[in-house]
């Protein structure tokens, strides 16, 4: 019974868990891919501002407790400027698989005051600068971030984009935001949750590209543009870095291979800024306008695997199985022989008792060698009688009685 439990055990590990739930008979491919991000500032009905006709959506600044066109009445936690509007254009810095949302920009009005026209002179200051503004950028939590990705596994030629592909973001600690947008249980199937982790949906174009709010974003990491950073100033006004993790898979557990869908998974890092120094001149090296932008630079980062099929894996596992199989006959004749109360009776019907083997090989060899003498000895003419001829006898006798 015990064996038989063994087994049960092993062929349910195998089937179930290695086979079913974790897919180990698909043969895994590590994946790279690419990113591009957009910005778009809030639109009516999310328009394309280059569409006639779009036009922005923008909150009053009045409504806008961070901006010091409100006043001091209006309490806020931490640095308040003055607030302008911004279109996408003058905020978003883009780069590879990485962009950055400007919150807070210093303007300084500079121009060149030292180009080196002296030998004598080593030009302690090149440019003096003559004005400097610092606003924050007007509603930079609505403004919405386009995000346009591929992937490629190259091992098992398997490939996609995310516009033919179905993706979710995970919140991981934001019960509000779980419960604002009626999150998902899980990456596939539709069961909702309104308490954190969940994963929601994201917003699509009509070419079924995802994107967000930085707001959105920013609280699914479970913080916000004016949550303190560090030393009682903002991360609206310091700025962050985010790592956004886009992971890819098309294995579900206990259904097996699916088609390919992702998961965005956003990390901010705790005590992080970030600044990027944008120049524009008006006459080449004499008059800049310098702008230092700070805000959220969200850098992708893809990862997961994809699968497919393959014979080698699965046979692999099976000889997997029947390695357990083995192992599982010598722990239960273990336990039977040396662990059980009566290990002695089963020792006794495991093994059959023989003669000893090296009294039978002496009598064989005895044996062989009589045999041996004896074949030897009628083989040998020394040892054979001359015949008698009684003929001869009888005739001898007759003479004599004559």
């Amino acid at each position: 019974v015990f064996k038989t439990l063994l087994m049960i055990g092993i062929i349910l590990y195998v089937v179930l868990y290695e086979l079913a739930y974790q897919g180990l008979y698909l043969q895994s491919s590590a994946i790279s891919g690419a990113a591009r991000l957009t910005l778009q500032q809030p639109t009516v009905d999310s328009c394309d501002p280059t569409d006639y006709g779009c036009k922005n959506e923008f909150s009053k600044l009045d409504d806008l407790i961070y901006c010091a066109q409100t006043g001091q009445e209006k309490k806020y936690v931490g640095n308040k400027f003055p607030c302008a509007y911004y279109e996408n254009i003058g905020v978003q810095v883009v780069m590879d698989s990485s962009i950055l949302i400007s919150t807070r920009i210093t303007q300084y009005e500079q121009h060149l005051v030292c180009n080196a026209s002296s030998t004598l002179s080593t030009c302690p200051f090149l440019y003096n600068t003559s004005h400097e503004n610092t606003f924050y950028v007007a509603d930079a939590e609505r403004f919405t971030i386009l995000i346009d990705h591929s992937v490629v596994a190259t091992d098992i030629k398997k490939r996609s984009n995310s516009a033919k592909m179905k993706g979710r973001l995970y919140v991981k600690k934001s019960h509000s935001l779980c419960k604002r947008y009626s999150g998902f249980v899980h990456l596939y199937g539709s069961k909702r949750t309104q308490n954190a982790p969940c994963y929601l949906q994201p917003n699509e174009t009509s070419r079924n590209l995802d994107f967000f709010s930085l707001a959105v974003l920013m609280e699914a990491t479970g913080t916000s543009l004016d949550q303190i950073n560090y030393a009682d100033t903002t991360y609206r006004e310091t700025g962050a870095s985010m790592i956004l993790t886009i992971t890819y898979t098309n294995f579900r557990n206990w259904y097996g291979k699916s088609q390919i869908r992702y998961y965005y998974s956003p990390d901010l890092i705790p005590q992080s800024n970030y600044k990027f120094y944008d120049p524009y001149y008006s006459n080449y090296r004499q008059n800049r306008t310098l702008l230092n932008k700070h805000g959220i630079h969200i850098q992708i980062a893809q990862s997961g695997t994809l699968r497919t099929f393959l014979f080698n894996n699965l046979l692999v596992q099976i000889t997997t199985s029947l390695t357990l199989f083995a192992i599982a006959t010598v722990i239960t004749d273990f336990a039977a022989l040396y662990l059980l109360p009566d290990h002695k009776i089963y020792q006794q019907y495991k093994y059959d008792s023989t003669p000893d083997f090296s009294d039978l090989r002496d009598r064989r060899a005895a044996q062989e060698q009589q045999e041996q003498r004896r074949s030897s000895s009628f083989r040998n003419p020394l040892l054979i009688s001359a015949p008698v001829d009684h003929h001869e006898d009888h005739e001898e006798g007759n003479d004599i009685q004559v």
